[in-house]
């Protein structure tokens, strides 16, 4: 299973940004990368693939959603400028708004070469406690398995979280 990390300030803001948020609202999200190299899991996301969000902040993490990606996008770009255009034309979102990202304004100037973007399906809050033992690399991802983690099979099948006119 992937599990893609996001970072709060607080265990509050972490709460309120990913923990706590509600289905339809998770449904709205779009997640992104913009790296130089292309890392993991750049060409093993695909639509379908399970991930587990985890909120971290300052002496805690949390695993806080299994979720599905889907209109999932790995591709090359010629710099951030471009990388931009890229995620604004998928997503939909909107130049101005995916430039507002605090994220993607940090990897301005930087030397982007490959985007991996993905829309959230929420399928089941988790809010499991953080396994010992487990570290993310410098990207933000990590693989492990579902027992390592505390994800049973009943927590990743079948049921979905209902969303606003969406699965």
């Amino acid at each position: 299973m992937f599990l893609r990390l996001h970072s709060f300030p607080s265990r509050s803001e972490a709460c309120d940004g990913l923990i706590d948020i509600d289905a339809d609202t998770l449904a709205e999200q779009w997640y992104w990368n913009l790296w130089k190299t292309r890392s993991f899991p750049f060409r093993d996301l695909t639509d379908g693939t399970q991930v587990a969000l985890v909120a971290s902040w300052s002496g805690g993490k949390r695993i806080a959603w299994l979720v599905q990606a889907a209109d999932v996008i790995a591709e090359r770009a010629d710099g951030w400028q471009q990388a931009v255009d890229l995620l604004a034309d998928h997503t939909e979102l909107g130049r101005d708004r995916v430039l507002k990202n605090a994220y993607t304004a940090d990897k301005q100037g930087s030397d982007v070469r490959y985007v991996l973007a993905w829309r959230v399906v929420p399928i089941r809050r988790l809010d499991l406690p953080w396994p010992d033992g487990l570290r993310f690399g410098g990207n933000g991802w990590l693989e492990a398995g579902r027992a390592e983690l505390g994800i049973h099979e009943c927590d990743t099948r079948g049921v979905r979280v209902a969303t606003a006119g969406r699965l």
